[in-house]
């Protein structure tokens, strides 16, 4: 009796910790996140945040920089943008989707900033005599980039809530995942990262990796599977070597157990959260784009680093073959730091606690500027 008692005690204190630890991760309150918020918050004083002088930018900004101005009062969230034509609508809608779920979960602070739907984040100066920054939230920013602050991109937080489904992870045989897949590096693709003209083509970083597959076919296959940013006789050219492959989803690159991530104009978004959950092995280019995560990314820990140009991909891919166990345990490491550290929840506290963070540098008033829409859980017409 005594033994029934002491085994159902054990199983109480198990399954207790278990949900601690499991509340601890559902909480969103990594370190990590903390320490990349006040990064980001650092740079700027309560009177860069004012909403006057906010609203003031956004209607002198370039409209290139495609911005759209976003003012969340008493629960309500609005929005305007600087651009005409429906490009990048779909954006905004997903911009506006994960702040109302994350405003339903818990209510989010008055705030008023600007965000851009660009892919890459450049410099925007509001007051260049002083020397001041405008604030603005990104989805990606090179090192220098001091005014940008980063924010979960809309595709990951989607992903984030849909992934199992959308790799039919429900499918897959857990016991033989590892051991079925192609002992390859793959990477499909487009032309981005720069214009591709006829004098700069062969020098762009993707047709690097590209040109790998052919030189070395049994360990890389990759290539472009759409141009753009290319030049019609530069297009010309590079149909003479690198022929156009096929679009492929998420699921063919499943079953590569090597997959190589290449930034384009700026980060792959949801490329890279892809692949450190498809419990595949990612070789990841080491350029100067970056998320609001990668921070809590460690090399040989989570992924495998490359080259910039890619020139040591086909040495990386030949030790992963060599070392299959170590490879194993990075892509193991790799899909529990996404389980651990982004989740949906995980990415919605980010949010809210970048939002609250914020607001407490903005303490004037907020007055819904003119013009605004209010979000009201409808799509767009370019919605998908």
């Amino acid at each position: 009796m005594i033994k029934k008692i002491s085994i159902l005690l054990l199983l109480v204190a198990v399954f207790t910790l278990a949900l601690w630890n499991k509340s601890i991760s559902q909480s969103g309150n990594q370190q990590w996140m903390e320490d990349q918020i006040q990064e980001d918050l650092s740079f700027f004083s309560k009177e860069d945040l004012n909403p006057e002088r906010i609203g003031t930018s956004f209607e002198n900004a370039p409209l290139g920089q495609k911005l759209v101005h976003f003012q969340i009062k008493e629960g309500k969230i609005y929005w305007k943008r600087n651009w005409e034509n429906e490009e990048s609508l779909d954006r905004i809608v997903k911009v506006c989707k994960a702040l109302s779920l994350v405003n339903n979960r818990s209510l989010l602070p008055n705030a008023d900033f600007l965000l851009t739907v660009n892919d890459g984040m450049g410099y925007l100066s509001s007051d260049q005599d002083q020397n001041q920054y405008l604030p603005i939230f990104a989805f990606a920013k090179k090192a220098e980039s001091k005014n940008a602050i980063l924010i979960p991109d809309p595709l990951s937080e989607i992903f984030s809530r849909t992934r199992v489904k959308s790799f039919g992870l429900e499918k897959m045989k857990p016991k033989n995942f590892w051991s079925q897949k192609i002992e390859k590096a793959f990477w499909r693709g487009g032309t981005t990262g720069g214009q591709y003209v006829a004098d700069n083509w062969y020098q762009m970083p993707r047709v690097q990796l590209s040109l790998l597959s052919q030189y070395y076919p049994d360990e890389i296959d990759a290539g472009f599977s759409v141009f753009c940013q290319v030049s019609p006789d530069a297009k010309e050219e590079m149909l003479k070597t690198l022929p156009l492959h096929k679009w492929v989803g998420h699921k063919t690159h499943l079953k590569y157990k090597y997959l190589v991530i290449a930034d384009g104009n700026t980060c792959t978004y949801p490329r890279f959260y892809l692949g450190l959950f498809s419990g595949s092995v990612v070789f990841k280019d080491q350029t100067e784009n970056y998320q609001w995560f990668y921070r809590a990314l460690k090399p040989y820990e989570h992924y495998i680093p490359v080259k910039a140009d890619f020139s040591d991909l086909p040495e990386k891919v030949k030790w992963a073959k060599e070392h299959d166990k170590e490879a194993k345990k990075i892509a193991k490491n790799a899909t529990r730091f996404i389980n651990q550290n982004l989740k949906s929840y995980h990415i919605h506290s980010y949010i809210g606690k970048l939002l609250t963070d914020y607001s407490k540098l903005q303490d004037s008033d907020i007055e819904v500027a003119n013009g605004m829409q209010q979000y009201m859980g409808l799509t767009f017409k370019s919605d998908k």
